[in-house]
């Protein structure tokens, strides 16, 4: 009997070893290089309106968003673009992501970037600037990224704001 306690101790206590030996870890908070597969692809707002040009004037537009395997923009009609570069992520749980870089605003000065994203459905995620205190999630819809050249889709036509003399 205690021949065979032994036995059965020793056993389990060599499985123990081995599955600790084994075990690889994968840690959900490690940075990845690059952006998800999931989040790739065309990203657009609403239509919105937009306070600009002369005189205060008021016009309709769209804010664009282009993720792809190694870039991600984020632009709006007569705006500049945020063109982040070293970007990587972190998955987060529940279809939300973290992506991290740096972007170069003029020649020597480079700003943090940082966004969070949660993919709702194939068709919707909603994104928030962590880095801009003041910003607030924004709903995010797919389209196809075609603009067409006589209406500017996704993009309305808007006259220059001020005339050529």
């Amino acid at each position: 009997m205690k021949k065979i306690c032994r036995a059965l101790l020793l056993a389990v206590m060599a499985l123990g070893v081995f599955s600790a030996v084994n075990t690889q870890s994968a840690s959900a908070s490690s940075y990845h290089k690059g952006t998800p597969t999931a989040l790739r692809g065309y990203w657009r707002t609403k239509m919105h309106k937009y306070r600009g040009g002369l005189h205060s004037s008021y016009y309709w537009g769209y804010y664009h968003l282009t993720i792809k395997k190694n870039s991600f923009r984020d632009a709006g009609i007569q705006a500049g673009a945020e063109v982040p570069t070293k970007l990587s992520y972190r998955y987060l749980g529940h279809h939300t992501y973290y992506l991290k870089g740096s972007e170069r605003m003029g020649k020597s000065m480079v700003s943090p970037f940082k966004w969070k994203i949660k993919k709702i459905s194939s068709k919707k995620l909603t994104a928030l600037d962590v880095i801009n205190k003041g910003s607030k999630t924004t709903t995010w819809y797919r389209f196809s990224g075609q603009i067409s050249k006589h209406t500017y889709y996704p993009y309305p036509y808007v006259p220059l704001a001020y005339p050529k003399d």
